[in-house]
Order: C-alpha cells, then structure tokens, then sequence
C-alpha cells in the first residue's frame, strides 16, 4: 500500500487529497500483463494537449527530461481510447536540483480530453537520481479513466516559474 504524509496543522482547515510518495510495489498487485504505462507512446498512449511544447518530449520513448512551466499540464488518452485501470506513475529523475518538480498531480476523466476531471491522486517526486533503475516508480489508490491529465503543482524551490520534470 502507498504510504501517505497526513497533513500538517496548517492545512487542516482545509480538504486535500493525500499526498502519495514513492512505495514499493505490492507483491498482490495487477500481473506483468496488465501493467499500463501511462507515458507509453510505444504502447498507444498519446499526448492530446498541453500548455506548452516542453511536454512532447516527455512522451518520446526515451528516458529524459523536460523544462515545464509552474502550473503547466498535459492530457494524455490511453492506448486504444478504452478506460484502462492503473495506480502507478514512474518518472525519471537525471539529478538532485532545486529547479526539479516537487509535486504532480493526477487528474482523470473518461468522458473527454477537455474533461470534465476528477483529482485521483497528488504525488511528491523524489528529488534525487535513482542509480539501480531509471525510474521511480509513484503508487496511488487505482483508478480507470480513458483520458489523464499531470498537473505540476509545485517545484523544489519557490521562485522559479519553470521546474525539471522527467519520463
């Protein structure tokens, strides 16, 4: 299961999703087989719209990064336009840096690209390189949905309009 960070006094008067962040993957979960990469474009994933063209790269099959805006999304529709359920969200991190993305959150819908969307989840990025593999890999409660959007909600620095994201 994921762990979650309860929230702090400050945020009490306030309803929040939890904030998920980075858990082993559960031994019972989906097989191999059903596992969905949501940024696959490999696997029929596609970007549909974005703020910006800095997404694009994200979705190119390569471990990279991209420089996005503070506030910045993109919707993406699953392979074959079908509802596909999935709880995991990996991202690649090249390096530990102050510029890096803190917080990306998950939004769904299944009835179109333009929504409307419902929050399945709001992820805390590590902010540092994993050497054994890639990608971390962010497990949430599973949810189904034909179309996602990534929302960037915040960055490791409070200054800066753009953040490092990476797929």
């Amino acid at each position: 299961t994921p762990s979650t960070q309860s929230p702090s006094d400050a945020d009490a008067g306030q309803a929040s999703q939890p904030r998920v962040t980075p858990a082993a993957p559960s031994a019972t979960g989906a097989s191999p087989a059903a596992t969905i990469n949501l940024l696959d474009t490999e696997g029929g994933a596609r970007l549909i719209a974005a703020n910006e063209e800095n997404w694009k790269r994200l979705f190119s099959g390569e471990h990279t990064y991209a420089i996005v805006g503070r506030n910045g999304f993109a919707v993406l529709a699953v392979a074959g336009d079908k509802p596909a359920r999935f709880d995991t969200l990996a991202v690649f991190v090249d390096s530990t840096s102050v510029d890096n993305v803190k917080e990306v959150a998950i939004l769904i819908s299944s009835a179109s690209p333009e929504g409307p969307f419902v929050k399945a989840a709001q992820l805390t990025l590590p902010n540092y390189r994993n050497m054994e593999k890639p990608l971390h890999e962010l497990h949430f409660t599973p949810v189904e949905a034909r179309f996602v959007k990534l929302q960037v909600v915040s960055l490791q620095n409070d200054y800066g309009p753009n953040g490092i994201l990476g797929s």
